[in-house]
């Protein structure tokens, strides 16, 4: 198996195909971005209303995908972003697919259900075993502070505040952030 560099294993969790690299240009709103691809400047689908101000930057590198709808308005949808040495996902439709591959990976005995209507809201997933249910709110990190990982959104609003305003009805339940 694959090691870090701290000699601890790597686990794959999702492997995602990209089609071309680009140098992002612009954000002219929250679900697109001008990249420039092959020389040409395109339109692209920014699948993630956040800032992301720490990876959308002009001149930064970011990886594509062709879109495989010929009818939609864009023809790419942008995958991930460069940040110092690494690739970082900025496309937050991958964060289900991550966080449910390692929810089974840490409750493997579990039953987990994902998008459960709570309230007037929805909950990413149900975990329940053994009797007990445990609410999962995921939210992607693509901020980092001093090697940590962080959510702007959670940062700015508190994760237990915003816990207790999403979910009132849970309120003294279980919760797991990831």
């Amino acid at each position: 198996m694959p090691r870090n560099t701290d000699g601890k294993d790597k686990i794959k969790i999702l492997s995602v195909k990209w089609d071309r690299e680009g140098i992002f240009l612009s954000r002219p709103n929250r679900f697109t971005g001008m990249v420039e691809i092959d020389g040409k400047k395109e339109t692209v689908h920014v699948h993630d209303p956040g800032r992301l101000e720490e990876l959308l930057y002009r001149g930064n590198r970011v990886l594509l995908k062709s879109a495989d709808k010929p009818d939609r308005k864009t023809k790419w949808d942008l995958i991930a972003s460069r940040y110092g040495d690494r690739w970082v996902f900025t496309n937050s439709g991958y964060h289900r697919k991550i966080s449910e591959r390692i929810m089974h990976m840490l409750f493997p005995d579990a039953e987990i259900i994902p998008e459960v209507k709570v309230g007037h809201s929805r909950l990413d997933f149900i975990v329940k075993k053994k009797g007990k249910i445990t609410g999962v709110e995921v939210k992607g990190c693509t901020l980092t502070e001093n090697g940590v990982a962080l959510s702007p959104t959670l940062r700015r609003k508190g994760a237990e505040g915003m816990w207790r305003r999403s979910y009132p009805c849970l309120t003294g339940e279980k919760m797991r952030f990831f």
